[in-house]
């Protein structure tokens, strides 16, 4: 008897015997995925697919892909600041066990023989695309459903992992405003979290995606539920420490300092697209990630 059938026979028996279980009530159907809409202008930074990389050199890249200012005011960036500006691109290489150890000490769940893995590949995931080059920086941008924002350590800010309908993680990783950690995806896992991979199925896996937790509240005029004012400063000292830590972390796997890039910046060619992250103090981040480093060399 076929599979299939014999399944149908045994729920059907099931359902007729006195005291059976009730069947669980289905699971609540997704919505259909809307079609993604064409881009409405030209995209920020150039990108040569015949490459899989944005056009110039790491640095050139970088620039381009955090740029100062919100989505349609735009500023070029002169510089990343120091440390980054002297480390993207060139080569990345750290004791395996001094930075499991600060990842461990920073309570990350990050296991230590994934440093040795590499990361993720292009082409869907295909082991002859090339490997991930982007450490792509998102906020959440979550409704908070009140009128002002809480203590940073209120729970209903610090809820990690955000899914789509049918379960998947939104992302990579996850950091919320105390700077704990949700791996949801280890970052060899080909993903996609933007626009611009969607229209191309080869660029998934190019790209790794971090979400930093950003609750919003509405402007004059905005609903609780439909709300974009970011708080000030927008992102804790403790997330940019752990964001920090997964940039190292990753770059390390790659042998290469990743190019990071803001979500914003990379589907700027969806007029309606993202604003994230909103806020991102690069000195900030440059400051916890010089930290990390000088630990690193201290050997603590």
């Amino acid at each position: 008897m076929r599979r299939g059938v014999l399944a149908s026979v045994l729920a059907a028996a099931l359902a007729a015997a006195p005291g059976a279980l009730a069947a669980a009530p289905p699971a609540p159907a997704c919505p259909p995925t809307p079609a993604l809409p064409r881009p409405n202008r030209l995209s920020l930074c150039a990108f040569s697919d015949r490459d899989m990389a944005y056009v110039g050199s790491p640095r050139q890249q970088a620039l381009c892909l955090m740029p100062e200012g919100d989505p349609g005011h735009f500023k070029a960036r002169a510089s990343l600041g120091a440390p980054l500006d002297r480390l993207v691109g060139s080569r990345a290489a750290a004791d395996p066990a001094r930075l499991a150890a600060l990842l461990r000490d920073a309570g990350l769940d990050y296991p230590p023989a994934a440093l040795a893995r590499g990361l993720s590949h292009a082409f869907g995931g295909k082991r002859y695309g090339p490997p991930a080059r982007y450490f792509v920086i998102h906020d959440t941008s979550s409704a908070l459903g009140r009128p002002a924002f809480p203590p940073e350590d209120d729970p209903a800010i610090n809820r990690l992992g955000e899914r789509y309908c049918g379960g998947e993680y939104t992302a990579h990783s996850f950091i919320n405003r105390q700077g704990k950690v949700l791996i949801a995806y280890d970052y060899g896992v080909a993903w996609r979290a933007t626009k611009f991979e969607s229209i191309n199925r080869w660029r998934k896996g190019l790209f790794l995606h971090n979400e930093l937790t950003q609750p919003r509240i509405p402007r004059r005029g905005e609903s609780l539920t439909n709300a974009s004012l970011s708080p000030d400063p927008a992102f804790t000292p403790a997330q940019y420490r752990a964001l920090a830590l997964l940039y190292v972390a990753a770059s390390v796997r790659a042998g290469t300092w990743l190019v990071p890039a803001f979500h914003s910046a990379i589907d700027y060619a969806w007029e309606d697209g993202h604003d994230d992250p909103r806020g991102f103090d690069l000195k900030q981040f440059d400051e916890a990630l010089g930290t990390v480093l000088d630990r690193l060399r201290a050997g603590s």
